[in-house]
């Protein structure tokens, strides 16, 4: 007896049946695998989307969004890969791809999933938002979980059990939720807004994946985001190691297959539907003109045939030797239905973009589902600028140079040590760094607070003329550790321009407005507003650092760019140091915002250095001289300054004192 027959029997007339029959088919029924089925087919059958989640309320329709049926068939157990990673835009439906794959989990092959957002509040939110309400909408989920309770260990928001698995909500902040437990299922979602580290465990995205390990080749892995900035972007670094797919549609005209790029999209005037090219219509008339050229006809197609195309596509990869390993899929907003996001609202947004980096990074990202190359949010590679390395003389100011500064950075640890760097500057904020010192110790230290006053107060010789020196017009020392000690020695230095910075994240200049800050004597008394605290912006430093460091170099006989930077013959491990942070997109309630992190354990005194000695030129006001200006001040300087050395000749120089 076949077990359709089994459960024909089981569900026939109980009179007419034979006890021991209805019992025997009734556990064959129960111990029978659930038929196959993909998590399209599961969406299709049982998903309802609310009001809450969706502008579509009621039945959930894959036709709305043709595409997202491979991505979701990829994540069932009938693909044979192990990790599918979706770089796309916004408006795609790339989370409720997501949320479909946890809710076939759930009620067709249940097992341990954890979905992971950039932080726990984030998780805490989709969880109540997202996950809740497709539980409760769906009448298969309905009944395997129960309604979340803080009382209830087995059911809160952030965890739900039911029959056969269980599922973690997490943040990519939280160590102990990465740790939990050991999955078979995992969504990573928005992973480039992910922090590059969870401080003392790792980066956050290989922690998670880890968990993993134990299912081998069953486990299923989904990395969904839209990316951020070129080489730093973790969810780009996954498509590339994917199979590369991207959605091919048909011409409505010629039936020719192409892929929706923002290169084939046209406004008005556009000549290759005939039009005036002197004609200057508003943004908004040349918006509601946005459409699209065939690359093959170059037929003009209509946002209208978006639902044709979108049924006809169908996904090609560009790597198809990884397919059964790691399937890779890009779609850009373009691709958004009919209804949802318009081509004339892409439009809008980009004309409104033009002149804004910052406009722009955002519709290049979470639009156009590609990179920003912002030339200041990565650094070179450092072998360039070890490559470049110049033979100047150390400690001897070049004749362009004007302007002296130190930037210090205060170490702690089992190494205590302050290291500094001199800076010289000239018109146009070209650079030279003349030395680079450390001096072992805590700031506070007698012996150490000695020897970086005879650092700061030190003169330096004109190159070619000796008898000329400069000194040093400004120093910066981080206070952000050893707080207290740096205030008091800043104050001690003040008439040598000696001031403290504290590094912030954020912010719209390189310097803020100082603050009036007490100092805490070893009395216990307090100095009230004894010092002035200069705020040092970290983003705008570095953004504006990395830009000069990637200048191309003057042809032979041409003067150097503004900006360029000069360098002694530093070891490579200063120049890993200079250029080992990238800029990274994290969320703080809810909005993406960038900020600057390097790779763990990585060392970065050599960038900080640098950004301080810079915002002490700042301070000075460098930024704001004109060419008189600095004609002024070097005349100053030349007059003022020439005169017989302080320094015995059998006293040691500042090289032989500090170890580079």
């Amino acid at each position: 007896m076949s077990s359709a027959e089994l459960v024909a029997l089981r569900t026939g007339p109980v009179e007419t049946a034979d006890p021991e029959e209805v019992v025997t088919a009734t556990w064959c029924a129960g111990i029978e695998p659930p038929p196959p089925m993909t998590v399209t087919e599961w969406a299709d059958q049982h998903r309802v989307l609310t009001r809450r989640s969706s502008n579509e309320p009621g039945p959930y329709r894959s036709s709305r969004t043709p595409f997202s049926r491979a991505i979701m068939d990829a994540l069932s157990p009938q693909d044979p890969c192990q990790f599918v990673s979706a770089m796309t835009g916004t408006q795609v439906s790339k989370t409720e791809m997501g949320n479909n794959w946890l809710g076939f989990t759930i009620d067709h092959d249940p097992c341990s999933f954890m979905v992971v957002l950039p932080t726990v509040d984030v998780g805490k939110r989709h969880s109540k938002t997202r996950v809740e309400p497709m539980i409760r909408s769906s009448a298969k989920l309905a009944d395997r979980v129960a309604p979340a309770k803080s009382r209830d260990s087995a059911n809160t928001v952030l965890e739900k059990e039911f029959p056969g698995g269980s599922v973690v909500i997490t943040g990519a902040n939280s160590g102990a939720g990465l740790r939990s437990t050991p999955v078979r299922r995992l969504h990573l979602d928005e992973i480039d807004a992910y922090p590059l580290e969870i401080p003392g465990e790792g980066p956050p995205i290989e922690i998670a994946i880890a968990r993993t390990d134990t299912y081998g080749d069953t486990r299923k892995i989904y990395r969904c985001s839209t990316p951020t900035v070129r080489e730093c972007s973790p969810i780009e670094e996954a498509y590339e190691d994917s199979d590369r797919s991207q959605y091919w549609v048909p011409c409505p005209d010629c039936g020719e297959m192409q892929v929706l790029e923002w290169a084939g999209f046209h406004f008005t005037p556009c000549s290759g539907c005939g039009e005036d090219p002197e004609e200057k219509p508003d943004a908004e008339t040349r918006a509601r003109t946005a459409h699209m050229h065939c690359i093959e006809c170059r037929a003009r197609i209509e946002e209208t045939s978006k639902p044709w195309m979108f049924e006809r596509g169908e996904w090609r990869a560009r790597n198809p030797e990884r397919t059964k390993i790691h399937r890779g899929f890009h779609l850009s907003s373009l691709y958004s239905p009919l209804g949802w996001l318009s081509w004339a609202a892409l439009a809008r947004q980009w004309l409104d973009a033009q002149g804004d980096r910052e406009k722009l990074r955002t519709f290049t990202n979470l639009r156009l589902a590609e990179t920003f190359e912002d030339v200041g949010a990565v650094p070179p590679p450092w072998e360039i600028l070890y490559a470049r390395r110049e033979t100047y003389p150390q400690g001897q100011v070049p004749e362009r140079a004007q302007v002296l500064t130190i930037g210090v950075d205060v170490q702690g640890g089992g190494a205590a040590r302050v290291e500094a760097e001199l800076v010289a500057w000239a018109p146009g904020l070209e650079s030279w760094s003349l030395g680079y010192f450390t001096i072992p110790g805590e700031v506070g230290n007698a012996e150490v607070d000695n020897e970086l006053a005879r650092l700061i107060t030190s003169t330096w010789p004109r190159v070619g003329d000796p008898s000329v020196r400069l000194p040093v017009r400004m120093t910066a020392i981080d206070a952000g550790y050893l707080t207290q000690a740096v205030y008091q020695f800043c104050e001690r230095h003040r008439a040598a321009g000696v001031v403290p910075v504290m590094g912030q994240p954020q912010g719209g200049t390189l310097i803020g407005q100082p603050k009036r800050t007490d100092i805490m004597r070893k009395s216990g008394k307090k100095t009230r507003g004894a010092v002035r605290v200069f705020p040092v912006f970290g983003n705008v430093a570095k953004t504006e650092l990395y830009s000069w460091l990637r200048l191309e170099p003057p042809k032979k006989g041409q003067p150097f760019p503004a900006g360029w930077c000069h360098f002694l013959q530093y070891p490579d491990s200063w120049f890993k140091q200079l250029t080992c942070e990238k800029q990274r997109r994290t969320y703080e309630r809810g909005l993406p915002v960038y900020r600057w992190e390097k790779p763990p354990g990585a060392a970065n005194e050599a960038l900080d250095c640098r950004v301080y000695a810079r915002a002490a030129a700042s301070i000075v006001g460098c930024d704001r001289w004109t060419e008189a200006h600095w004609e002024q001040y070097a005349a100053k300087t030349s007059g003022a300054q020439k005169h017989k050395p302080k320094r015995r000749d059998d006293e040691p120089s500042p090289f032989d004192r500090f170890r580079r």
